[in-house]
């Protein structure tokens, strides 16, 4: 079991949102945003709170147990087992939303990573 599988099976019921993902939504509602890519997603709390609230959203973590169970519990939501440094591709997206999940890599690292954010947004889109 990975670090973060055993993180997420002591916190793996699923929760009420945060503030941010609540202040997160009244700007992608405010700016029209439909699609919003998670980042980190973990136990999935935040993704399913933007799912419920109309946004088309993917779910992206390296805990490989939790996103099985969230895809087998939750399919309307598109699940990805990834590492964030390899997760950024071609696709776009209107939003990108990481909570608590860039902080953990170096400098070098972390800039490569937010040059991909950047290139995964839409023109306009919202990084939160």
């Amino acid at each position: 079991m990975n670090y973060w599988d055993a993180i997420w099976q002591r916190h793996n019921n699923i929760t009420a949102p945060n503030e941010f993902a609540e202040t997160a939504l009244k700007y992608m509602i405010s700016e029209s945003k439909k699609t919003i890519l998670d980042l980190g997603c973990g136990n999935g709390c935040d993704s399913l709170y933007f799912h419920t609230n109309g946004l088309l959203v993917t779910g992206i973590d390296s805990a490989e147990k939790i996103i099985d169970t969230l895809g087998k519990n939750y399919s309307e939501i598109t699940w990805h087992c990834q590492d964030i440094r390899d997760a950024l591709n071609n696709k776009k997206y209107e939003a990108i939303y990481a909570h608590c999940s860039l902080h953990y890599f170096d400098d070098s690292t972390t800039r490569i990573i937010y040059s991909k954010i950047y290139s995964t947004l839409e023109e306009g889109g919202l990084l939160f």
